[in-house]
């Protein structure tokens, strides 16, 4: 495929259902607190009868940003950070 000079990036944001292991994914611009939020409500949307939701993330900033931290209050959604992350 032809391309202007330069790169083209595809910021990519999801998460997997360890139960049913099927995915959510998000396309967006930037990733950042507010598409994190995108995130978080669409994973909440595909569980509307779930108690309780725990996501394990990475150490990314905007996870701990005030944005992100408002929502979760009202959110059933807990989330679970990794201390190291390990190579593959």
């Amino acid at each position: 495929m032809r391309s202007n000079t330069g790169r083209q990036r595809i910021n990519i944001n999801g998460a997997i259902d360890c139960a049913g292991l099927y995915p959510v994914i998000r396309y967006d611009d930037t990733i950042n607190a507010q598409s994190a939020v995108a995130l978080l409500q669409q994973i909440e949307l595909q569980h509307p009868d779930a108690l309780s939701i725990y996501v394990i993330c990475d150490n990314a900033r905007y996870y701990r940003s005030r944005i992100v931290t408002e929502y979760l209050t009202h959110s059933k959604i807990e989330l679970i950070f990794r201390r190291h992350m390990h190579p593959i």
